[in-house]
């Protein structure tokens, strides 16, 4: 069974592929979680693909609600790194 902090991971990047993006978990030490995002494109609409500010705010809400020890979130933007 994954854990909250997985869980959301993977929920988050169901999300990015539908732009062809993707979200992996990186590293996980005490409550500090570390992210890498590649964006994706979406032609049709680029204002529907998750500025990197955005997807830090509503993955970290995300992850608190999960499990409270996390405090802190890096995301790492693929191309950035």
């Amino acid at each position: 069974m994954a854990s909250g902090v997985e869980a959301v991971v993977d929920n988050f990047h169901r999300i990015v592929a539908a732009d062809g993006g993707s979200l992996v978990l990186l590293a996980r030490q005490g409550g500090a979680v570390s992210i890498k995002y590649n964006p994706g494109v979406n032609e049709d609409c680029a204002d529907c693909v998750l500025d990197p500010a955005d997807l830090h705010e509503l993955v970290l809400e995300a992850m608190q609600r999960q499990d409270p020890s996390v405090t802190a979130l890096d995301v790492v933007v693929e191309g950035e790194m």
